[in-house]
């Protein structure tokens, strides 16, 4: 864990200080499972969840968010995305690991244990379980145990079974995409349990929007003559477009990574101005795509960001082209 412009024993006074504090927290799973995380220690003021990464001037803490736009905020960030350290204004607590688990690791002693479950949403969310503590199983063992869907179809029964704690980020994350975050701040602040979530009807009725909204968009790029979209294949890269009111770019990126593993995908939602990329090669793409002017950031696997007014895909695979004929792989 690195610390810039406070040290580890200085968070905690400075914090108490602010209290009640204006914060700030990214729309998806680890962003909002880290927001209620650090609400079980401190008194919340407000909280925003805005649409552009970075653009949280107006706040005191960020979590979650990358670095500010604004160059003269002065705040405390606690973050896993890229920052320039050199000469920043702000405060920065920045690690490897997902931002639900620092505010976690810094905090644990004041989290009740009742909430430390929590902590495995928020990694979840981010697609690494695998760093959940281990006092956090013992603490709730229920994470452990299986949950199941029982489908009947053609008169054959099948059964799908889960671990508890590999459901949490989903009904979060479909809050979100329907464009409520903050609904789904307030409702988890309200779950006693791991059940309390995958339970709530509100994350029930929203994770069916989403899936039947996924369904749609993947259909039509189906076998049909009729279909309207094709998607494109760039060498290393597997590249589709489609609009939809929802913040869902990622979630189709990740149903498509599931059925290509060997390529990477690039997916466009024009209607909500989107990028959402995932796999292996996304990092790399970040690099490469940053200084010809794309707003994209993340970390290796995960990577999404933002059409500006004036972009198109069309540009932005012109550019991944060039990148490639330039790098030769």
């Amino acid at each position: 864990m690195e610390f810039k412009n406070i040290t580890k024993e200085e968070i905690l006074p400075y914090l108490r200080d602010l209290e009640p504090i204006s914060l700030a927290s990214h729309h998806d799973a680890d962003g909002v499972y880290s927001a209620v995380l650090f609400s079980k220690v401190f008194e919340i003021s407000d909280i925003e969840f805005p649409d552009i990464f970075g653009d949280y001037a107006t706040s005191m803490v960020s979590l979650d968010l990358g670095q500010p736009l604004d160059e003269n905020w002065d705040g405390l960030a606690i973050d896993h995305h890229f920052h320039l350290r050199d000469e920043i204004k702000y405060k920065l607590v920045w690690d490897h690991v997902p931002t639900g688990l620092i505010v976690y690791e810094l905090f644990k002693d004041l989290i009740p244990k009742e909430y430390s479950w929590l902590v495995a949403g928020s990694l979840v969310g981010d697609g690494q379980p695998a760093l959940i503590p281990p006092e956090v199983f013992e603490q709730h063992p229920t994470l452990l145990e299986g949950r199941a869907s029982i489908f009947q179809s053609y008169g054959k029964t099948s059964l799908y079974e889960y671990p508890l704690y590999t459901l949490l980020a989903s009904p979060v994350n479909a809050t979100c995409r329907t464009g409520k975050p903050y609904q789904a701040y307030r409702i988890l602040k309200t779950c006693q349990t791991p059940d309390d979530v995958i339970t709530h009807p509100i994350f029930i009725e929203d994770q069916e929007t989403i899936n039947s909204e996924v369904t749609r968009i993947l259909s039509e790029f189906g076998k049909d003559k009729s279909v309207r979209r094709s998607a494109k294949v760039i060498k290393h890269f597997l590249i589709i477009s489609f609009e939809s009111n929802y913040r869902i770019a990622s979630r189709v990126a990740s149903a498509l990574r599931s059925a290509v593993r060997n390529q990477t995908v690039i997916c466009f939602n024009t209607k909500m101005k989107e990028i959402s990329i995932r796999g292996d090669l996304s990092h790399w793409l970040l690099e490469k795509m940053v200084p010809l002017g794309w707003q994209i950031g993340g970390h290796p696997g995960y990577v999404g960001g933002r059409l500006l007014d004036e972009q198109e895909p069309d540009q932005f695979l012109n550019d991944l082209r060039k990148v490639l004929r330039e790098s030769q792989i």
